[in-house]
């Protein structure tokens, strides 16, 4: 390989995908129990490259939350 090779620029890979109705730009998504609301994260990664954020949930009226533990460690 020549330095030529390294320097060409990435060929674009469409990366979008359907959900039924919904639209992503891409399937990278996190899901609320590794991500909080995003926010916490955001100066890790920008936001905006994520196909979709999965938040906590908001509920109209108190509920009780899972009991722990809620992660276990495994031997993987």
């Amino acid at each position: 390989m020549g330095s030529q090779d390294s320097q060409s620029p990435a060929p674009h890979v469409d990366l979008r995908v359907q959900l039924g109705r919904l639209h992503l730009p891409n399937p990278v998504m996190v899901a609320s129990g590794t991500f909080g609301y995003g926010w916490e994260l955001s100066e890790f990664l920008h936001l905006s490259r994520l196909g979709a954020l999965i938040p906590k949930t908001v509920t109209r009226h108190p509920r009780q939350g899972n009991p722990p533990p809620r992660v276990v460690e495994t031997p993987a």
